[in-house]
């Protein structure tokens, strides 16, 4: 990136990374010995604290700023700031606000199918142009679209690719949304719960997948009916 968002400081940490401890559950996986991932202790980490973590997500510098409030103006001053700075056609006044109305949108997707086609439409947007900028996203490291995997094996199988926010705290931070809000037990939270968890986990796998040797590409698979897996290698 360009200008005042050079530093790692700036791009989301693993969890691993900020709690100081070594990652390796890919290189447990690897070998195909599942009985190595159990272990005699239980964990001690409560259901609050868990939410927290996907909440507060991996950037070091919107940690630092400690309360909720202060890391949603921290997301945005972010996103506003890699938007200015890295992208070109934002000295477009029309396209200065379509394109951070388009990434709220679109964080409102996150874990979820990627809908082009009713996100251009909620965005503002027609297809083609909501299309390039989802692309221009991705290429500033603020969304990933997860593909789908193994389309020509089961024509039952989905195509849609899966979107993520890079980061769940981004997410949250953009929506607005609180552990507090999202400790609450009614439907809605635990459906914005658990759309974060999973861009949570993805986000906490792929980081771990940078520095393990062997994995040639990801994907998702769901089928028609329903049936899905999150994350395949």
């Amino acid at each position: 990136m360009q200008g005042g968002f050079t530093c790692c400081l700036c791009f989301p940490s693993s969890q691993g990374e900020l709690d100081g401890t070594r990652e390796d559950l890919l290189e447990v996986l690897a070998p195909g010995d599942f009985t190595k991932l159990t272990t005699p202790s239980v964990s001690t980490t409560t259901w609050e604290q868990y939410i927290g973590r996907v909440v507060r997500g991996g950037f070091p510098l919107a940690l630092a700023r400690g309360t909720d409030a202060a890391r949603v103006r921290w997301c945005d001053d972010y996103v506003t700031t890699v938007l200015e700075r890295d992208v070109a056609v934002l000295a477009q006044p029309r396209r200065r606000r379509q394109l951070p109305s388009l990434l709220r949108h679109l964080a409102s997707q996150t874990g979820q199918l990627l809908n082009i086609s009713a996100t251009a439409e909620a965005a503002g947007l027609n297809r083609g142009t909501a299309t390039g900028y989802l692309a221009i996203l991705e290429s500033v490291f603020l969304v990933r679209e997860l593909p789908a995997w193994g389309t020509t094996l089961r024509r039952r199988s989905a195509v849609a690719p899966k979107v993520h926010l890079v980061d769940s705290g981004l997410a949250a931070g953009l929506l607005g949304l609180t552990a507090v809000r999202l400790a609450r037990v009614d439907p809605t939270a635990l459906t914005e719960l658990g759309h974060l968890l999973e861009t949570f986990v993805v986000g906490e796998i792929l980081k771990q997948a940078s520095w393990v040797d062997g994995i040639a590409r990801w994907g998702h698979w769901r089928t028609y009916d329903g049936d899905e897996v999150d994350l395949i290698a």
